[in-house]
């Protein structure tokens, strides 16, 4: 089993180099849908191995890049966990890495991964917990059993 992660982007060179540092030590690939970043968005990509960039046009909607990111990590043999965040959303690597180490055999088709997510709120130490920002589990990826499909 790959794990695939799954990123759409537009203009997001204040947060890509962060979040593919992230995503690198776990990710056997990063598909990376751009849609024509003007902001130096693709170079930053270029500098990590594991990422590949997809381009996707300046008019299409987030939930056509998801499904062009799918398509693609579809062509990746196997039922793979595929890992779909966006730019801004960052995973602890070593955390990850561990899970996955403990609980890979558990990880078969259709079974999904939920994290507990935080909102920041003006540092990496503090997170807001009202109204909508308040942490909640977010389902980030599932483990494809190759017929699960966006609406």
């Amino acid at each position: 089993m790959k794990v695939i992660a799954m990123v759409p982007a537009r203009n997001e060179a204040w947060i890509i180099g962060h979040s593919l540092a992230c995503l690198s030590p776990f990710c056997d690939v990063i598909l990376v849908g751009d849609r024509e970043s003007e902001d130096g968005t693709r170079e930053i990509c270029r500098r990590f191995p594991k990422a590949v960039v997809l381009g996707a046009p300046p008019e299409s909607r987030i939930r056509e890049q998801r499904w062009q990111l799918l398509d693609a990590a579809r062509d990746y043999d196997g039922h793979n966990l595929l890992w779909a965040t966006d730019a801004d959303e960052l995973v602890s690597p070593g955390r990850m890495a561990r899970f996955l180490d403990r609980h890979r055999a558990e990880l078969v088709p259709g079974c999904a991964v939920e994290l507990l997510d935080y909102t920041l709120w003006n540092s990496p130490r503090e997170y807001r917990d009202y109204s909508y920002y308040q942490p909640l589990w977010k389902r980030v990826g599932f483990v494809d059993d190759r017929r699960a499909d966006f609406d």
